[in-house]
C-alpha cells in the first residue's frame, strides 16, 4: 500500500438518540425523520462523488424502524458498512450489568442482521463509554473490532460542555437527573484512554488502554491529534475551525499514524428545521459552512491516505 489507511466512520445518531444524550423533550412530532433522511443523503452524496466506502454505526431501535430500515437499507446496497452502535444508545453502557450488556449488543445485532443478512463485524458505545468488561464481552461474541475509545485527556472538559447544553434547554439549574447523566457516567471516556495507542491494537484483558495478548478483538480508537490528545473529529471542527484539523493532520503525517475519523449525520442537516437543536454550540455553523469543511476534511484525507472500511482497515495492521 503506498499510501497509509484511513477509515470515515459515521454515527447514525437520530433526534431520539439526541434526546437521550441531553435529556430534551418536546421536539416537533415532525421532526422525529430529518436527521436520517436528511443527513444520510448528504453524506452518501458526498461519498459517492469521492468513490469512497465508509462505515455507518447503526442503533438497533432504528434498524427496527420502519422508515429507517429503507434507509440503512440504501446504505448497505451502496456498498458501505454498517457497524453496532448499541440498541438504545444508552449513555453509561459501561454501568450495565453483563447480562443488559449482551442484550444491548445481541438486540442491535439481530435487527442489523435483519437488514443486512449478516452480522456486523465492528461495535461503537454511546458516548465513547469503553471498558474491558464491554471488550471481553465483544471478544466473546466474535467481534472484529470495537472503535469507541477515544484517545484523549479532556474528557471531563466535554463533559462539562455538555452539562452547560443539557441545562440550556431542560431548566436553569441541574438536577441530579443532569448531573449523572454527564459527569457520574464516563461520556468521553476517562482521562486513562489518553495513554492509548493511536493506532489500531490488540487491547490487553484488564487494562483496555494497553496493549495485549489474549483478545483477538481489535481495538480502532477514535483519532486525535497526537502529542496533545486533543480531538478534531467534525464537531471540534466547526467550534474551532478548520487549522485545528490541518494541525492534526500535519502531526499525524509526520508521525505515520493511520486514520479513524468520525462524522454524525447530523453534521449535515439543516437544524434550522428543527426548533432547539440550535442550542448544541458547535452546530452554529450554517449548513453550507459545515458541508464545505467536511468536503475539506474528506478530500485531505483521500490526497494522502487510502479510505476504506473499517474491517479492511483493520486488516491493514
Amino acid at each position: 500500500m503506498s499510501k497509509l489507511p484511513a477509515t470515515i466512520q459515521i454515527d447514525l445518531d437520530s433526534l431520539e438518540a439526541i434526546q437521550e444524550c441531553y435529556g430534551w423533550e418536546n421536539f416537533p412530532d415532525g421532526a422525529k425523520n430529518i436527521l436520517y433522511e436528511e443527513g444520510t443523503k448528504n453524506f452518501l452524496d458526498l461519498l459517492e462523488s469521492h468513490n469512497i466506502k465508509a462505515t455507518f454505526f447503526v442503533i438497533g431501535k432504528d434498524a427496527q424502524d420502519s422508515f429507517k430500515k429503507t434507509i440503512i437499507s440504501e446504505i448497505h446496497n451502496r456498498g458501505h458498512e454498517i457497524a453496532n452502535h448499541s440498541f438504545s444508545h444508552t449513555i453509561g453502557l459501561s454501568r450495565l450489568n453483563d447480562n443488559e450488556l449482551i442484550k444491548e449488543i445481541k438486540t442491535a445485532e439481530d435487527a442489523i442482521g435483519n437488514i443486512t443478512g449478516t452480522k456486523p463485524k465492528g461495535f461503537r458505545s454511546p458516548g465513547y463509554d469503553i471498558n474491558s468488561r464491554i471488550l471481553k464481552i465483544l471478544d466473546d461474541s466474535s467481534y472484529e473490532y470495537d472503535s469507541s475509545l477515544l484517545p484523549s485527556f479532556y474528557g471531563s472538559l466535554f463533559r462539562l460542555a455538555d452539562s452547560f447544553i443539557s441545562r440550556e434547554r431542560s431548566r436553569p439549574f441541574p438536577t441530579m437527573r443532569d448531573k449523572s447523566r454527564t459527569t457520574e457516567k464516563k461520556r468521553f471516556g476517562r482521562f486513562i484512554d489518553g495513554f492509548a495507542p493511536l493506532k489500531p491494537y490488540r487491547p490487553d484483558e484488564k487494562k483496555y488502554w494497553h496493549r495485549g495478548s489474549t483478545l483477538k478483538i481489535v481495538e480502532v480508537p477514535i483519532t486525535t491529534i497526537p502529542i496533545i490528545r486533543f480531538p478534531f473529529h467534525s464537531t471540534i471542527i466547526f467550534k474551532f475551525g478548520a487549522p485545528i484539523f490541518d494541525t492534526g493532520f500535519i502531526l499525524l503525517k509526520k508521525y505515520n499514524i493511520p486514520i479513524n475519523y468520525l462524522f454524525h449525520i447530523i453534521d449535515l442537516v439543516d437544524i434550522k428545521k428543527i426548533k432547539g437543536l440550535e442550542r448544541l454550540f458547535f452546530l452554529k455553523l450554517s449548513l453550507g459552512k459545515r458541508r464545505a469543511l467536511v468536503k475539506y476534511i474528506i478530500e485531505k484525507i483521500k490526497n494522502d491516505y487510502t479510505i476504506m472500511k473499517t474491517t479492511d482497515y483493520v486488516k491493514a495492521f
